[in-house]
């Protein structure tokens, strides 16, 4: 009876090794609210990111950004293998578009931040590098947060609404960073 127990124990802690690499010293993505408390933790590990606590993973390769169901594909964004928007960049501006070409919501560069779109085109905050990090505010201006680990204009993608969940923001932050 030990012997099988060891074995079980030896095969538990060879599955817990196998699906949890270990992370990097640096890379992660934190964001936190206007307090300091972390609402989003992405762990910087060799293959991409593990969204803490219970993942996903976030495999990263060249162009192609892999969150299991939601996966970004140059500038598609894929759900279950269908298309859910496209990215669409140009001078000091991103639109994310559905597959219909309906707005999800836009990123602009102005005045020295980018801001956050609704799909309507108003304004839904804006994201502006703070030494090393990036403060994010609510269209008036009051704090909503701050994120660690991206640029301004990646931050921002945090801020889109359109109906994207989470992890869709997320994996459009990752690309554009």
């Amino acid at each position: 009876m030990r012997g099988g127990g060891a074995r079980v124990a030896a095969a538990a802690a060879l599955l817990c090794a196998c699906t949890h690499e270990p992370e990097r010293a640096s890379g992660h993505i934190v964001v936190r609210d206007a307090q300091g408390g972390i609402t989003r933790e992405l762990r910087a590990t060799d293959y991409g990111f593990w969204v803490k606590p219970s993942g996903p993973r976030i495999r990263t390769a060249a162009g192609t950004v892999d969150a299991g169901e939601v996966r970004m594909e140059g500038d598609r964004l894929m759900v279950k293998g269908a298309l859910r928007a496209t990215v669409e960049r140009a001078q000091g501006r991103v639109s994310v578009i559905d597959a219909i070409r309906a707005p999800l919501g836009a990123l602009v560069d102005r005045e020295g931040g980018t801001w956050a779109y609704d799909p309507g085109g108003t304004p839904v905050g804006s994201a502006r590098a703070d030494g090393d990090r990036v403060v994010l505010t609510d269209r008036d201006g009051n704090a909503r947060g701050y994120v660690s680990g991206l640029p301004a204009r990646a931050a921002a993608a945090l801020l889109l609404g359109g109906g994207l969940s989470a992890i869709e923001r997320d994996t459009i932050a990752i690309a554009l960073r």
